[in-house]
Protein backbone atom coordinates (compact mmCIF):
# COMPACT_ATOMS: atom_id res chain seq x y z
CA UNK A 1 0.00 0.00 0.00
CA UNK A 2 1.14 3.31 -1.49
CA UNK A 3 1.26 5.96 1.89
CA UNK A 4 2.21 9.78 1.29
CA UNK A 5 4.69 9.94 3.71
CA UNK A 6 4.36 13.51 4.71
CA UNK A 7 1.43 11.58 7.39
CA UNK A 8 5.01 10.88 8.98
CA UNK A 9 6.08 14.87 9.73
CA UNK A 10 2.00 15.79 10.21
CA UNK A 11 1.13 13.04 12.81
CA UNK A 12 3.27 14.35 15.31
CA UNK A 13 2.98 17.64 14.75
CA UNK A 14 2.86 20.26 17.55
CA UNK A 15 -0.76 21.25 17.15
CA UNK A 16 -1.54 17.66 18.82
CA UNK A 17 -1.70 20.18 22.11
CA UNK A 18 -2.21 23.10 21.39
CA UNK A 19 -3.96 25.22 23.99
CA UNK A 20 -6.18 22.48 25.84
CA UNK A 21 -3.91 19.50 26.28
CA UNK A 22 -3.96 16.47 28.62
CA UNK A 23 -2.25 18.29 31.28
CA UNK A 24 -5.20 20.59 32.41
CA UNK A 25 -4.71 20.90 36.23
CA UNK A 26 -7.62 19.60 38.18
CA UNK A 27 -9.44 20.93 41.07
CA UNK A 28 -7.82 18.53 43.93
CA UNK A 29 -5.17 15.64 44.14
CA UNK A 30 -8.27 13.47 44.51
CA UNK A 31 -10.96 15.10 42.98
CA UNK A 32 -13.56 13.50 40.77
CA UNK A 33 -15.06 16.68 39.53
CA UNK A 34 -18.28 15.26 39.37
CA UNK A 35 -20.99 17.13 37.68
CA UNK A 36 -23.64 18.72 40.10
CA UNK A 37 -26.66 17.31 39.91
CA UNK A 38 -29.04 20.60 38.86
CA UNK A 39 -28.16 23.48 41.70
CA UNK A 40 -29.03 26.79 40.47
CA UNK A 41 -26.13 29.05 39.32
CA UNK A 42 -26.07 31.97 42.04
CA UNK A 43 -23.98 34.43 39.34
CA UNK A 44 -25.26 35.56 35.67
CA UNK A 45 -25.14 33.27 33.49
CA UNK A 46 -22.28 34.48 30.52
CA UNK A 47 -22.50 33.25 27.45
CA UNK A 48 -19.73 30.98 26.05
CA UNK A 49 -19.60 29.71 22.29
CA UNK A 50 -20.33 26.40 22.80
CA UNK A 51 -18.75 23.40 20.78
CA UNK A 52 -19.42 19.23 21.09
CA UNK A 53 -18.78 17.90 24.56
CA UNK A 54 -15.15 16.62 24.97
CA UNK A 55 -13.52 13.72 27.03
CA UNK A 56 -12.38 14.71 30.52
CA UNK A 57 -8.39 15.42 30.65
CA UNK A 58 -5.84 12.99 31.42
CA UNK A 59 -2.65 13.26 33.36
CA UNK A 60 -4.13 15.65 35.18
CA UNK A 61 -1.67 18.34 37.13
CA UNK A 62 -3.12 18.98 40.75
CA UNK A 63 -3.99 22.21 41.57
CA UNK A 64 -3.42 23.86 45.01
CA UNK A 65 -5.82 23.54 47.45
CA UNK A 66 -5.84 23.81 50.81
CA UNK A 67 -5.00 20.86 53.19
CA UNK A 68 -7.15 17.74 52.58
CA UNK A 69 -9.54 16.61 55.69
CA UNK A 70 -6.63 14.27 57.01
CA UNK A 71 -4.97 17.30 57.77
CA UNK A 72 -7.91 18.96 59.88
CA UNK A 73 -10.08 15.72 61.21
CA UNK A 74 -9.56 13.15 63.52
CA UNK A 75 -10.41 9.58 61.20
CA UNK A 76 -13.94 8.93 62.97
CA UNK A 77 -14.85 12.37 63.90
CA UNK A 78 -15.71 13.34 60.76
CA UNK A 79 -19.25 14.77 62.17
CA UNK A 80 -18.08 16.87 65.03
CA UNK A 81 -15.57 18.14 61.81
CA UNK A 82 -18.43 18.99 59.99
CA UNK A 83 -19.94 20.87 62.34
CA UNK A 84 -16.94 23.07 62.95
CA UNK A 85 -16.52 24.19 59.56
CA UNK A 86 -19.97 24.65 58.70
CA UNK A 87 -19.99 27.18 61.69
CA UNK A 88 -16.75 28.67 60.63
CA UNK A 89 -17.97 28.82 56.86
CA UNK A 90 -21.17 30.61 58.04
CA UNK A 91 -19.07 32.92 60.12
CA UNK A 92 -16.78 34.13 57.16
CA UNK A 93 -13.77 32.06 57.44
CA UNK A 94 -13.79 30.84 53.60
CA UNK A 95 -10.63 28.06 54.11
CA UNK A 96 -13.30 26.59 56.30
CA UNK A 97 -15.65 26.47 53.36
CA UNK A 98 -13.53 25.47 51.12
CA UNK A 99 -12.95 22.41 53.35
CA UNK A 100 -16.86 21.53 54.11
CA UNK A 101 -17.10 21.79 50.47
CA UNK A 102 -14.30 19.31 49.29
CA UNK A 103 -15.30 16.99 51.98
CA UNK A 104 -18.94 17.12 50.70
CA UNK A 105 -18.05 16.49 46.96
CA UNK A 106 -15.47 13.96 47.51
CA UNK A 107 -17.93 12.00 50.30
CA UNK A 108 -15.84 12.36 52.95
CA UNK A 109 -19.42 12.11 55.27
CA UNK A 110 -20.67 8.83 53.90
CA UNK A 111 -22.29 9.45 49.95
CA UNK A 112 -21.31 12.72 47.88
CA UNK A 113 -23.76 15.47 48.46
CA UNK A 114 -22.66 17.37 45.68
CA UNK A 115 -25.58 19.90 45.69
CA UNK A 116 -24.94 20.81 49.52
CA UNK A 117 -20.84 21.10 47.89
CA UNK A 118 -22.39 23.67 45.67
CA UNK A 119 -24.14 25.98 47.60
CA UNK A 120 -21.06 25.82 50.51
CA UNK A 121 -18.49 26.63 47.96
CA UNK A 122 -20.89 29.37 46.86
CA UNK A 123 -21.00 30.60 50.20
CA UNK A 124 -17.84 31.86 49.79
CA UNK A 125 -17.69 32.96 46.56
CA UNK A 126 -21.00 34.95 46.83
CA UNK A 127 -18.02 37.08 49.07
CA UNK A 128 -15.49 37.65 46.79
CA UNK A 129 -14.52 41.16 45.52
CA UNK A 130 -12.81 42.28 42.61
CA UNK A 131 -9.08 42.96 43.12
CA UNK A 132 -9.81 46.75 42.11
CA UNK A 133 -12.28 46.77 45.30
CA UNK A 134 -9.57 45.67 47.59
CA UNK A 135 -6.85 48.78 47.05
CA UNK A 136 -5.70 49.97 50.96
CA UNK A 137 -7.12 46.64 52.46
CA UNK A 138 -4.70 44.19 54.46
CA UNK A 139 -2.63 41.55 52.79
CA UNK A 140 -4.84 39.45 55.28
CA UNK A 141 -8.15 40.64 54.07
CA UNK A 142 -6.72 40.21 50.13
CA UNK A 143 -5.65 36.77 51.11
CA UNK A 144 -8.72 35.77 52.85
CA UNK A 145 -10.86 36.91 49.60
CA UNK A 146 -8.35 34.85 47.72
CA UNK A 147 -9.25 31.99 49.21
CA UNK A 148 -12.91 32.74 48.67
CA UNK A 149 -12.05 33.32 44.65
CA UNK A 150 -10.64 29.75 45.21
CA UNK A 151 -13.70 28.95 46.19
CA UNK A 152 -15.77 30.28 43.00
CA UNK A 153 -13.36 28.11 40.80
CA UNK A 154 -14.73 24.81 42.74
CA UNK A 155 -17.98 26.10 42.29
CA UNK A 156 -17.28 26.15 38.58
CA UNK A 157 -15.56 23.07 38.01
CA UNK A 158 -18.13 21.05 39.45
CA UNK A 159 -20.23 22.87 36.75
CA UNK A 160 -18.57 21.68 34.18
CA UNK A 161 -18.38 18.50 35.11
CA UNK A 162 -17.18 15.52 33.88
CA UNK A 163 -18.59 15.74 30.61
CA UNK A 164 -18.13 19.71 29.58
CA UNK A 165 -21.20 19.56 27.71
CA UNK A 166 -21.62 23.42 26.42
CA UNK A 167 -24.70 23.91 29.00
CA UNK A 168 -22.11 22.64 31.95
CA UNK A 169 -19.48 25.34 30.29
CA UNK A 170 -22.22 28.39 30.23
CA UNK A 171 -23.03 27.35 33.85
CA UNK A 172 -19.11 27.30 34.64
CA UNK A 173 -17.77 30.39 33.13
CA UNK A 174 -19.37 33.14 35.71
CA UNK A 175 -17.62 31.20 38.74
CA UNK A 176 -14.06 31.06 36.65
CA UNK A 177 -14.63 34.95 35.77
CA UNK A 178 -15.23 36.00 39.21
CA UNK A 179 -12.52 33.83 40.77
CA UNK A 180 -10.01 35.49 37.84
CA UNK A 181 -11.50 39.39 38.72
CA UNK A 182 -9.93 38.43 41.87
CA UNK A 183 -7.04 37.49 41.27
CA UNK A 184 -7.34 33.17 41.66
CA UNK A 185 -4.86 32.45 38.81
CA UNK A 186 -6.36 28.93 38.72
CA UNK A 187 -10.17 31.07 37.66
CA UNK A 188 -7.97 32.68 34.72
CA UNK A 189 -6.91 29.28 33.86
CA UNK A 190 -10.02 27.34 33.65
CA UNK A 191 -11.67 30.66 32.20
CA UNK A 192 -9.24 30.35 29.28
CA UNK A 193 -9.68 26.95 28.71
CA UNK A 194 -12.96 27.69 27.86
CA UNK A 195 -12.28 29.81 25.18
CA UNK A 196 -9.84 27.79 24.21
CA UNK A 197 -12.57 25.06 23.48
CA UNK A 198 -14.15 27.21 21.00
CA UNK A 199 -11.05 28.31 19.26
CA UNK A 200 -11.50 31.70 20.96
CA UNK A 201 -7.24 32.33 21.08
CA UNK A 202 -7.44 35.84 21.80
CA UNK A 203 -9.40 35.25 24.24
CA UNK A 204 -7.70 32.23 25.92
CA UNK A 205 -4.28 34.09 25.38
CA UNK A 206 -5.92 37.18 27.68
CA UNK A 207 -6.77 35.07 30.32
CA UNK A 208 -4.13 32.49 30.60
CA UNK A 209 -1.83 35.69 30.62
CA UNK A 210 -2.99 36.93 33.67
CA UNK A 211 -2.76 33.77 35.10
CA UNK A 212 0.88 33.86 34.62
CA UNK A 213 1.05 36.99 35.10
CA UNK A 214 0.12 36.07 38.80
CA UNK A 215 2.76 33.47 39.06
CA UNK A 216 0.95 30.47 37.90
CA UNK A 217 3.56 28.34 36.30
CA UNK A 218 0.58 25.89 34.20
CA UNK A 219 -0.85 29.80 33.60
CA UNK A 220 2.36 30.07 31.26
CA UNK A 221 2.53 26.31 29.81
CA UNK A 222 -0.98 27.18 28.24
CA UNK A 223 -0.30 30.71 27.69
CA UNK A 224 2.28 29.03 25.32
CA UNK A 225 -0.12 26.79 24.06
CA UNK A 226 -2.32 29.61 22.94
CA UNK A 227 0.78 31.34 21.46
CA UNK A 228 1.58 28.29 19.03
CA UNK A 229 -2.10 27.92 17.80
CA UNK A 230 -2.03 31.96 16.84
CA UNK A 231 1.81 31.24 15.24
CA UNK A 232 3.47 33.46 17.76
CA UNK A 233 6.42 31.63 18.10
CA UNK A 234 8.52 34.18 19.94
CA UNK A 235 5.72 34.58 22.61
CA UNK A 236 5.24 31.33 22.37
CA UNK A 237 8.97 30.07 23.23
CA UNK A 238 9.13 33.07 26.30
CA UNK A 239 5.87 31.74 27.88
CA UNK A 240 7.18 28.22 27.95
CA UNK A 241 10.49 29.07 28.80
CA UNK A 242 9.10 31.19 32.11
CA UNK A 243 7.34 27.26 33.31
CA UNK A 244 10.11 25.03 32.39
CA UNK A 245 11.59 23.24 34.38
CA UNK A 246 8.22 23.51 36.77
CA UNK A 247 6.11 22.24 33.82
CA UNK A 248 7.65 19.86 31.87
CA UNK A 249 5.13 20.25 29.02
CA UNK A 250 6.61 23.67 28.69
CA UNK A 251 9.74 21.88 28.37
CA UNK A 252 8.74 19.69 25.84
CA UNK A 253 7.56 23.09 23.92
CA UNK A 254 10.46 24.88 24.26
CA UNK A 255 12.81 21.43 22.68
CA UNK A 256 10.38 21.65 19.52
CA UNK A 257 10.88 25.10 18.77
CA UNK A 258 14.44 24.56 19.38
CA UNK A 259 14.37 21.72 16.84
CA UNK A 260 12.41 23.75 14.13
CA UNK A 261 14.06 27.18 14.89
CA UNK A 262 10.46 28.52 15.42
CA UNK A 263 10.67 31.79 17.53
CA UNK A 264 14.34 31.09 18.41
CA UNK A 265 17.51 29.94 16.66
CA UNK A 266 17.74 26.10 15.80
CA UNK A 267 19.91 24.17 18.99
CA UNK A 268 19.36 20.66 18.04
CA UNK A 269 21.69 19.37 20.80
CA UNK A 270 19.66 21.26 23.34
CA UNK A 271 16.06 20.69 22.13
CA UNK A 272 16.86 16.86 22.40
CA UNK A 273 18.00 17.46 25.73
CA UNK A 274 14.70 19.24 26.99
CA UNK A 275 12.63 16.68 24.93
CA UNK A 276 14.30 13.61 26.59
CA UNK A 277 14.21 15.36 29.94
CA UNK A 278 10.38 15.97 29.58
CA UNK A 279 9.72 12.42 28.31
CA UNK A 280 11.88 10.58 31.47
CA UNK A 281 9.49 12.92 33.71
CA UNK A 282 6.56 10.48 31.73
CA UNK A 283 5.46 13.80 29.59
CA UNK A 284 3.72 11.64 26.45
CA UNK A 285 3.78 14.64 24.09
CA UNK A 286 7.51 14.72 24.22
CA UNK A 287 8.17 11.05 23.89
CA UNK A 288 6.47 11.40 20.83
CA UNK A 289 8.61 14.14 19.69
CA UNK A 290 11.64 12.72 20.56
CA UNK A 291 10.61 10.04 18.45
CA UNK A 292 9.80 12.37 15.48
CA UNK A 293 13.37 13.35 15.90
CA UNK A 294 14.81 10.01 15.69
CA UNK A 295 12.14 9.52 12.55
CA UNK A 296 12.54 11.98 10.79
CA UNK A 297 16.20 13.07 11.50
CA UNK A 298 15.57 16.61 12.26
CA UNK A 299 17.56 17.29 15.82
CA UNK A 300 19.34 13.93 16.19
CA UNK A 301 20.53 11.28 13.85
CA UNK A 302 17.96 8.95 12.03
CA UNK A 303 16.96 6.08 14.12
CA UNK A 304 13.64 4.43 13.06
CA UNK A 305 14.12 1.73 15.66
CA UNK A 306 14.71 3.99 18.71
CA UNK A 307 12.17 6.39 17.07
CA UNK A 308 9.63 3.42 17.25
CA UNK A 309 10.52 2.83 21.20
CA UNK A 310 9.30 6.68 21.95
CA UNK A 311 6.08 6.30 19.88
CA UNK A 312 5.40 2.72 21.92
CA UNK A 313 5.98 4.89 25.06
CA UNK A 314 3.69 7.75 24.37
CA UNK A 315 1.01 5.42 22.65
CA UNK A 316 0.95 3.41 25.66
CA UNK A 317 0.71 6.84 27.76
CA UNK A 318 -2.33 7.80 25.25
CA UNK A 319 -0.76 10.27 23.31
CA UNK A 320 -3.01 9.33 20.01
CA UNK A 321 -0.66 10.78 17.48
CA UNK A 322 2.17 8.40 18.53
CA UNK A 323 0.22 5.59 17.72
CA UNK A 324 -0.43 6.75 14.75
CA UNK A 325 3.13 7.17 13.62
CA UNK A 326 4.10 3.25 15.45
CA UNK A 327 1.26 2.22 12.61
CA UNK A 328 2.84 3.59 10.00
CA UNK A 329 6.10 2.34 10.72
CA UNK A 330 4.77 -1.11 11.01
CA UNK A 331 2.84 -0.86 7.71
CA UNK A 332 5.67 0.39 5.90
CA UNK A 333 8.22 -1.94 7.65
CA UNK A 334 10.33 1.41 8.97
CA UNK A 335 12.61 0.36 11.72
CA UNK A 336 10.13 -2.58 12.43
CA UNK A 337 9.18 -5.71 10.54
CA UNK A 338 6.52 -4.81 8.29
CA UNK A 339 3.27 -6.11 10.50
CA UNK A 340 -0.03 -4.66 8.78
CA UNK A 341 -2.33 -6.54 11.51
CA UNK A 342 -0.45 -4.45 13.94
CA UNK A 343 -0.68 -1.74 11.75
CA UNK A 344 -4.51 -1.93 11.55
CA UNK A 345 -4.81 -2.18 15.51
CA UNK A 346 -2.39 0.90 16.35
CA UNK A 347 -3.90 2.95 13.39
CA UNK A 348 -7.88 1.63 14.54
CA UNK A 349 -6.90 3.50 18.47
CA UNK A 350 -5.84 6.91 16.69
CA UNK A 351 -8.59 6.84 14.72
CA UNK A 352 -11.07 6.34 17.82
CA UNK A 353 -9.36 9.13 18.80
CA UNK A 354 -9.63 11.48 16.06
CA UNK A 355 -11.09 14.49 18.20
CA UNK A 356 -7.59 14.73 19.74
CA UNK A 357 -5.59 14.69 16.64
CA UNK A 358 -5.12 17.46 13.94
CA UNK A 359 -7.69 17.22 11.28
CA UNK A 360 -5.32 16.03 8.37
CA UNK A 361 -4.21 13.70 10.89
CA UNK A 362 -7.01 12.22 12.00
CA UNK A 363 -8.94 12.02 7.99
CA UNK A 364 -5.24 9.99 6.98
CA UNK A 365 -4.87 7.37 9.97
CA UNK A 366 -9.00 6.55 9.69
CA UNK A 367 -8.86 6.24 5.84
CA UNK A 368 -5.97 3.92 6.39
CA UNK A 369 -7.55 1.89 9.06
CA UNK A 370 -10.56 1.56 6.56
CA UNK A 371 -8.06 -0.02 3.52
CA UNK A 372 -6.65 -2.45 6.22
CA UNK A 373 -9.91 -3.83 7.20
CA UNK A 374 -10.25 -4.88 3.63
CA UNK A 375 -6.43 -5.92 3.31
CA UNK A 376 -5.97 -10.05 4.27
CA UNK A 377 -2.83 -9.69 4.86
CA UNK A 378 -4.11 -7.38 8.08
CA UNK A 379 -6.00 -10.32 9.20
CA UNK A 380 -9.60 -11.88 7.91
CA UNK A 381 -11.49 -8.68 5.72
CA UNK A 382 -14.39 -7.13 7.28
CA UNK A 383 -16.17 -4.53 5.50
CA UNK A 384 -18.32 -3.50 7.96
CA UNK A 385 -15.17 -2.29 10.26
CA UNK A 386 -14.17 -0.54 7.05
CA UNK A 387 -17.54 1.34 6.29
CA UNK A 388 -16.88 2.44 9.76
CA UNK A 389 -13.32 4.30 9.21
CA UNK A 390 -14.67 4.94 5.92
CA UNK A 391 -16.86 6.97 6.84
CA UNK A 392 -15.54 8.37 9.95
CA UNK A 393 -12.69 10.06 7.24
CA UNK A 394 -15.10 10.94 4.92
CA UNK A 395 -17.01 12.98 7.50
CA UNK A 396 -13.52 15.06 7.63
CA UNK A 397 -13.63 15.82 4.36
CA UNK A 398 -11.17 12.99 3.14
CA UNK A 399 -12.09 12.50 -0.73
CA UNK A 400 -10.11 9.13 -0.91
CA UNK A 401 -12.53 7.67 1.83
CA UNK A 402 -15.42 9.49 0.44
CA UNK A 403 -14.50 7.40 -3.13
CA UNK A 404 -14.03 3.82 -1.52
CA UNK A 405 -17.31 4.77 1.02
CA UNK A 406 -19.22 5.29 -2.10
CA UNK A 407 -17.98 2.11 -3.95
CA UNK A 408 -18.84 -0.30 -0.86
CA UNK A 409 -22.28 1.20 -1.33
CA UNK A 410 -22.19 0.85 -5.20
CA UNK A 411 -21.35 -2.96 -4.85
CA UNK A 412 -23.44 -3.82 -1.30
CA UNK A 413 -20.09 -4.87 0.29
CA UNK A 414 -20.25 -4.30 4.19
CA UNK A 415 -23.37 -2.24 3.57
CA UNK A 416 -26.65 -2.44 2.08
CA UNK A 417 -26.33 -1.51 -1.67
CA UNK A 418 -27.57 1.55 -2.57
CA UNK A 419 -26.88 3.66 -5.63
CA UNK A 420 -28.60 6.89 -4.60
CA UNK A 421 -26.57 6.40 -1.17
CA UNK A 422 -23.26 6.04 -3.01
CA UNK A 423 -23.73 8.86 -5.32
CA UNK A 424 -23.25 11.60 -3.23
CA UNK A 425 -19.92 10.75 -1.46
CA UNK A 426 -18.60 9.81 -5.24
CA UNK A 427 -19.59 13.18 -6.48
CA UNK A 428 -17.81 15.07 -3.53
CA UNK A 429 -14.52 13.15 -3.87
CA UNK A 430 -15.11 13.73 -8.10
CA UNK A 431 -15.21 17.53 -6.70
CA UNK A 432 -12.33 17.16 -4.70
CA UNK A 433 -10.27 16.20 -8.04
CA UNK A 434 -10.30 12.76 -8.13
CA UNK A 435 -10.88 10.95 -11.58
CA UNK A 436 -11.85 7.71 -10.83
CA UNK A 437 -14.21 9.00 -8.56
CA UNK A 438 -16.02 11.30 -11.51
CA UNK A 439 -15.91 8.18 -13.43
CA UNK A 440 -17.99 6.10 -10.80
CA UNK A 441 -20.31 9.02 -10.46
CA UNK A 442 -21.40 8.97 -14.34
CA UNK A 443 -21.76 5.45 -14.46
CA UNK A 444 -24.33 5.48 -12.01
CA UNK A 445 -26.22 8.76 -13.71
CA UNK A 446 -26.32 6.13 -17.06
CA UNK A 447 -27.75 3.87 -14.69
CA UNK A 448 -30.33 6.04 -13.21
CA UNK A 449 -31.09 6.93 -16.42
CA UNK A 450 -31.81 4.01 -17.99
CA UNK A 451 -33.76 2.98 -14.60
CA UNK A 452 -36.01 5.75 -15.07
CA UNK A 453 -37.03 4.58 -18.45
CA UNK A 454 -37.20 1.20 -17.49
CA UNK A 455 -38.52 0.75 -13.62
CA UNK A 456 -37.61 -3.05 -13.35
CA UNK A 457 -37.17 -4.57 -10.30
CA UNK A 458 -33.88 -4.93 -10.45
CA UNK A 459 -33.57 -1.10 -10.82
CA UNK A 460 -35.33 -1.10 -7.85
CA UNK A 461 -33.32 -3.61 -5.64
CA UNK A 462 -30.62 -0.60 -5.73
CA UNK A 463 -33.07 2.27 -4.67
CA UNK A 464 -33.71 3.75 -8.59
Amino acid sequence: MKLDTRVLLVVGSLGFTGCGGKDMPASSPNSSRAREPNPAPAATQTAVPARPATPAPRDVAPAPEPGGTSQSCEAGNMKACRSSWAASCDAGDNNSCIQLGMALRDGKFGQRELHAAALTFEAACNRVKPLDALDGRSDSEIAENIRGARACSMLGLLYRGETSTPADLLRAAPFFRRACGAGEALGCVWLGDLYGRTKDWQQAKAHYGLACDLGNDFGCRMLAGAHIELGEWSSAMTAAQRSCPAIQRSCAFVGVMLCDGKGTKRDPTRAVQLLDQACSSNDAFACMKLGDAYNVGTCARKDPLRASEYYQHACDAKEYGACGLLGFQYLLGTGVPVDPARAKNLLETACRASLELPLEVAKTVCKVAGDLYLNRRAGQPDSARSVEYYTKSCELKEPAACYELGMLYSSGEGIPKSYPNAFPFLEFACSKRTPKACEAANALKQVEASCKRLRDAECAAVGF
